[in-house]
């Protein structure tokens, strides 16, 4: 939603019922996918241990996490 809304306003405007806005700024974050969950962290080797597969989110680039 790279439209000129606030992350608040993207969130009112999106349809899902449960999501989550994750980003970060000096900090790394990655997004381990397991069976039938996401975690979301810092620490990438420990997500990879408790995951199927990681994805590392590129700093200044948020992601929006939806329930369907």
């Amino acid at each position: 939603m790279d439209v000129g809304n606030s992350p608040a306003e993207a969130m009112r405007s999106a349809q899902p019922q449960k999501q989550l806005i994750v980003g970060s700024r000096g900090y790394p974050l990655s997004l381990g996918i397991c069976y039938e969950s996401l975690i979301v962290g810092s620490d990438t080797q420990i997500l990879k241990q408790l995951s199927q597969s990681v994805m590392v989110i590129e700093e200044g680039k948020p992601v929006v996490l939806c329930s369907v």
